[in-house]
């Protein structure tokens, strides 16, 4: 339901009018915003659509430096490599590895953080951290049972 038309003073019909003109400013500009944001977006979908295949055929790789290794060679064999390498780019040599390479570059050992302990230290050693304990043999295991010692008696 609607109301019906009603006459507008003059001063309405100037107010009326100023906030036409600004919903149309403001609905021109939504549009246009609207419209940019779509231009953006399909813009943005096409660099995408042509860049991934772009980057999958043509993968860019760093080429890595070449490492000098200097073997223990002859000057007959240098001169060799040295004839090989002006004719060619690649160059496959057998490099002799130091046999003691791995004793070099071992980590020592360490002494262990642990020592080992009889069943009556251990039991010693828990009762003394006030964890009353038993051992339980059964067959060839030893399996530690921890009990729990009891809450301290209130009253005397």
């Amino acid at each position: 339901m609607t109301d019906p038309p009603m006459e507008l003073s003059t001063a309405g019909e100037q107010r009326k009018e100023s906030i036409l003109a600004m919903a149309k400013v403001h609905a021109s500009q939504r549009r246009r915003r609207r419209r940019a944001a779509q231009i953006l977006a399909g813009t943005a979908a096409i660099i995408l659509a042509l860049a991934v295949p772009v980057l999958l055929l043509h993968p860019h790789h760093h080429q890595a430096r070449p490492v000098a290794v200097v073997p223990n060679i002859d000057s007959h064999t240098d001169q060799q490599i040295r004839k090989t390498i002006s004719k060619s780019r690649l160059v496959v040599l057998k490099i002799e590895t130091d046999p003691r390479i791995i004793e070099r570059l071992a980590i020592p050992p360490q002494p262990p953080r642990w020592k080992k302990i009889g069943d009556d230290e251990l039991l010693r050693d828990l009762a003394s951290a006030h964890q009353p304990a038993g051992l339980a043999y059964v067959g060839d295991h030893k399996p530690v049972l921890l009990f729990r010692a009891p809450p301290p008696s209130r009253g005397g």
